[in-house]
């Protein structure tokens, strides 16, 4: 089982081999983790969030880590993207998505993944071709019928992509939708929104590739090469993911726009503003994602 924590760093002791670490969590409790083959390159009293995997009649080891930005976070630590503040009134900010229509875009997830399913920590590496390359995780290759389906929405948002290009975003994305139980149709929603499908989009503050992540964000995900579509849209599908679990106990609607705002400002600014930052960008964009959504799924005949 693969869980995402938030925690404060009050301790390590480390060998040749491996190192544990010593969390405080944001109940109190105390959590011990090991770290195979190296050391966390934070210092003690960072706030970090945590990817956990815990295994039957095993100790819970550390996957991966990278700083909140939103719970001081040292100085030295990855900064958080920040948006220009255009202020709209909070209850616009609010009614960025409906409650109706929240509750169909929890569809966007799928019922629990399997854990044969679960991600690897590691990004894949750098892609070397378009072709089938690896299964994705815990299943089989996706249909010829369902690959040309992606292949053609791609294909809608940016008709001048190159055949090859196209063929490898469709997969990939496929790829990662399903390692992250996400439906094909929310992440190439999420994509379109951030890239149009442009897999070199670098953006004024510095955002990079498909999913346009921040070199900070790209780097905490284990990102290597942001503009390597594979390892982009890895790092996307599991960024959104995050979001979407750090908010799961809140009602669909909330979940979703909180877990989109997350994605585009910040989790941190989420949360100095106790919900969705009251930027133009940041609201306008949870609106295009959704009707991103809407749209393709109708257009593939997907309940929603």
């Amino acid at each position: 089982m693969v869980l995402t924590l938030q925690g404060t760093l009050r301790g390590r002791v480390s060998s040749s081999q491996r190192t544990l670490l010593i969390f405080q969590l944001e109940e109190g409790s105390t959590l011990q983790l090991t770290l195979e083959g190296g050391d966390l390159p934070a210092g003690v009293g960072a706030t970090l969030r945590l990817l956990v995997r815990i295994e039957a009649g095993g100790a819970p080891s550390l996957l991966a880590a990278t700083y909140d930005t939103g719970r001081g976070a040292p100085s030295s630590g990855p900064p958080e993207a920040k948006k220009e503040e255009s202020p709209l009134p909070e209850e616009e900010a609010r009614k960025a998505l409906s409650p109706d229509l929240g509750e169909r875009l929890a569809q966007a997830i799928r019922p629990k993944v399997a854990q044969s399913t679960k991600p690897s920590a590691s990004p894949p590496p750098r892609s070397s071709s378009p072709s089938r390359g690896n299964a994705p995780l815990g299943g089989a290759f996706p249909s010829r019928d369902e690959l040309a389906q992606v292949l053609q929405v791609v294909r809608s948002f940016n008709p001048r992509l190159p055949g090859d290009t196209a063929r490898q975003i469709a997969a990939s994305l496929l790829r990662w939708s399903q390692a992250f139980g996400l439906r094909w149709q929310f992440l190439a929603a999420l994509v379109a929104a951030e890239s149009n499908f442009n897999p070199n989009a670098t953006s004024t503050k510095g955002a990079m590739g498909l999913g346009q992540l921040m070199p900070s964000t790209a780097a905490g995900l284990g990102v290597s090469d942001a503009y390597d579509i594979d390892q982009n849209l890895y790092g996307a599908a599991r960024y959104i993911r995050a979001q979407l679990d750090r908010y799961a106990d809140r009602p669909p609607h909330e979940q979703f726009a909180l877990a989109l705002a997350a994605y585009n400002a910040g989790p941190g600014a989420v949360a100095r503003h106790g919900g969705i930052p009251p930027y133009e960008e940041t609201v306008n964009y949870i609106r295009r994602v959704a009707q991103y959504y809407i749209r393709l799924c109708r257009e593939t005949g997907v309940p929603y």
